[in-house]
């Protein structure tokens, strides 16, 4: 395991196993999905990452293209396309998570996920594995990335939305 510090975040990340099961998965989420949203977040996806998050990925292993879920939020008042989305890589988060517990009612937890901005329209946290996970990180102990984004229409007129 190698040792992985970013921002406040420390992990202990096995950068081979994560790059092996990544080798393994064909095509991300969003192409699997093949919804005009979707698409747009191809053609997003080496712009939404700022520079130094694409470097964090190739440390730890993590292929962008290859996300397990992403989702599209809403559209802002400037017309930018909101996304959220989650990756994984083989290993364990050393430091808090960025899952708070709100509440707890009998057998309920309430969470919120609180994110760390990078930039202006790109916010970053880590999270033990959430349980949705690409079957080749199976039986392996993960971190999940959780990522949200603010990117333009690139793929044409926009249907309604």
């Amino acid at each position: 395991m190698q040792q992985v510090q970013y921002q406040k975040w420390k992990l202990s990340v096995d950068v081979e196993a994560t790059r092996e099961a990544y080798s393994k998965i064909e095509r991300g989420s969003a192409e699997e999905c093949g919804c005009q949203k979707c698409l747009n977040f191809v053609a997003s996806r080496k712009t939404i990452y700022p520079e130094e998050v694409s470097i964090l990925f190739d440390r730890l292993g993590v292929d962008f293209r290859k996300e397990v879920e992403v989702c599209h939020d809403g559209i802002s008042e400037v017309g930018l396309h909101f996304y959220s989305g989650w990756f994984h890589c083989v290993g364990y988060l050393e430091s808090p998570s960025s899952k708070v517990m709100l509440a707890e009612y009998a057998d309920t937890q309430v969470y919120e996920l609180v994110l760390e901005e990078v930039s202006q329209q790109f916010q970053i946290g880590f999270t033990e594995n959430g349980g949705l996970y690409w079957t080749e990180f199976e039986g392996k102990p993960l971190v999940q990335i959780e990522f949200r984004g603010e990117v333009p229409w690139m793929i044409g007129e926009v249907d309604s939305m």
